[in-house]
């Protein structure tokens, strides 16, 4: 299964209506990628197709759009997957979802995803659930993340009416199976497990704490991507950071740097930077995301634990 073929069956690149806020993006076909001596095959050029042909939405849904679906009751075609903890899960959440947790039940779960439905992630701030959403598509699923998580900016909780459509009652995982290429899940596989373990008691899976970037700066071994808009970075960014926003085309930034130099993610809230990180791997790279993003330009309105909200500073 490959992700330009998988994704090719859906309808051209969605509208902002919610009705088809889950269609499959069209993707076209690329030349293959040059590909790296420790890239994965079919991973990487899952990776290379994916930002090659990054939608607007950057397959987002955004919680207004889940809410009216929930509303109109237009849910046959959504299969909703909590990758929060089993604890959260069971203290709330969306009617129909199925737990299914990103650290440690995601890989068992890759040859279970239907293959007829779209498979909405989810989890607590959009963190997670967008770099589980990379990889499915990579895998042929048609996914969507949900912008904002459960709580984070913009996020489902805080809309007025959802609590609505809240509730503790378990719905369980499908238990057919649905089987993706081998070769694509040996290298999702990789990165969920292998590399996921290999940063454990370091770093809180691919997530970067504020304190931990700024004993980075000036370090020439990373490299410090701000996703954000042109017009953003220059209104401030970290130092030492360099813009490459978040769209089509990106592959080829991430391509421009060696692979003994490690990618450090940096967007508004984390949740397009989170995004970045299973792809870069896929291609070849160690990467990061920097935990809760740089915030905006005002402390007191930022979200909690953002560079900006921290006290750190930005350049100009």
């Amino acid at each position: 299964i490959h992700v330009t073929a998988a994704l090719a069956a859906g309808c051209a690149i969605p509208a902002r209506n919610p009705a088809d806020a889950t269609a499959a993006p069209e993707q076209t076909q690329n030349a293959p990628a040059a590909e790296p001596e420790e890239a994965v095959g079919k991973g990487y050029q899952g990776a290379y197709d994916y930002l090659a042909n990054l939608p607007e939405d950057k397959h987002g849904i955004t919680a207004e759009e889940l809410l009216q679906k929930l509303q109109a009751g237009d849910t046959d075609g959504l299969y909703i997957v909590d990758t929060r903890t089993p604890e959260l899960y069971e203290a709330g959440h969306i009617k129909g979802a199925v737990n299914i947790s990103y650290d440690d039940q995601l890989p068992l779960y890759l040859d279970r995803m239907p293959d007829d439905k779209c498979i909405v992630t989810i989890c607590i701030g959009g963190g997670n659930d967008s770099m589980a959403t990379a990889m499915l598509t990579i895998a042929g699923k048609n996914s969507r993340y949900l912008v904002g998580g459960m709580v984070g900016q913009g996020g489902f909780e805080k809309l007025p009416g959802s609590g609505e459509f809240l509730t503790t009652e378990e719905a369980l995982p499908l238990e057919e199976e649905h089987p993706i290429d081998p070769e694509i899940k040996e290298a999702l596989l990789h990165v969920l497990v292998d590399e996921m373990q290999s940063v454990q008691g370091v770093m809180s899976g691919f997530y970067m704490v504020n304190a931990q970037l700024v004993e980075l700066l000036g370090n020439e071994d990373y490299v410090l991507i701000d996703l954000r808009a042109p017009e953003q970075y220059e209104a401030g960014h970290i130092e030492g950071s360099v813009n490459a926003p978040f769209e089509s085309g990106l592959q080829e930034t991430i391509l421009s740097y060696p692979r003994d130099k490690t990618l450090v993610f940096i967007s508004d809230s984390g949740q397009y930077s989170a995004h970045c990180v299973p792809l870069a791997r896929l291609m070849g790279y160690e990467a990061f995301t920097l935990f809760f993003g740089v915030g905006g330009e005002d402390p007191s309105t930022s979200e909690p634990g953002s560079w900006v909200q921290e006290g750190y500073p930005l350049v100009k």
